[in-house]
């Protein structure tokens, strides 16, 4: 199989196994030097890219269709600035996003554009911020659990989402001490 690798102001990098040779390319649909910042490759094959600055990409190898995800433009995605791609349930895809607020992303503009669920299927968006309770739009990781709990991660330590009420909840009961600002996590399978 082929190895895809995101890579900052150098767009997507793809290694042929078989031929043991790297491909530099540019992603379809992205600007020249955009950096690609998550990939998640789904149980169909298809390929999801993040991307620093152009959104969420999406690619079909086996057609080789390139798409640009339907991001909504009246602010309520959280910008074009997607951190990662995680799996959700069913058709659904988590994407973290951030977002700046005042101009160039330079360390003073506001980051942290919130937690995004997208349904495959249906094409829907359902955006999480502070008031649907993650504490902080800054969500940096996601796992789905076989029990069907989603967790989410970032600055605001750790949350569940509360399916019935579409809400987020602290999980701070699971730990003796405060988390902290979580960045990655993963659910090892026993």
């Amino acid at each position: 199989g082929d190895l895809w690798a995101g890579s900052w102001g150098a767009n997507l990098r793809r290694f042929d196994a078989g031929d043991r040779v790297w491909f530099d390319g540019q992603a379809p649909l992205a600007p020249a030097g955009a950096s690609v910042t998550a990939v998640y490759e789904d149980r169909r094959g298809v390929l999801w890219f993040g991307t620093r600055g152009d959104g969420a990409l999406r690619h079909d190898p086996r057609s080789g269709e390139w798409s640009r995800l339907p991001m909504r433009t009246d602010g309520t995605f959280g910008g074009d600035r997607v951190n990662g791609v995680f799996a959700g349930h069913g058709e659904q895809l988590w994407f973290t996003s951030a977002r700046t607020l005042g101009g160039a992303f330079n360390g003073t503009g506001i980051h942290g554009g919130g937690l995004h669920r997208f349904d495959v299927g249906s094409g829907e968006w359902i955006t999480y911020r502070s008031e649907s309770g993650l504490g902080s739009p800054d969500t940096r990781a996601v796992v789905a659990t076989p029990a069907g709990e989603v967790l989410a991660a970032g600055e605001f330590g750790l949350r569940r989402l509360e399916h019935d009420l579409d809400r987020w909840s602290d999980v701070g009961e699971w730990f003796d001490a405060d988390p902290g600002y979580v960045r990655s996590m993963v659910l090892r399978a026993d």
